[in-house]
């Protein structure tokens, strides 16, 4: 059903958010003499590219149910 992927693609920015709120204190809290703003980059990056390959995923599916790929 079309709705799956579709969901899929709208939540992807809020547990994207999320996820970032949750890992940068606690690896500020296991990596303590890391620069912040490094800790905010290597999360954001990773969280980038997780969800960016999730997201990547679910459009491709989406559009494959319409036939459209």
């Amino acid at each position: 059903h079309w709705m799956v992927p579709a969901a899929t693609l709208v939540l992807q920015f809020p547990f994207f958010i999320v996820s970032v709120l949750i890992e940068w204190p606690i690896t500020r809290g296991l990596v303590p003499e890391a620069p912040g703003r490094r800790i905010v980059g290597a999360v954001l990056l990773g969280n980038a590219l997780t969800y960016g390959l999730l997201m990547a995923l679910a459009l491709i599916k989406f559009l494959a149910e319409y036939r459209m790929i």
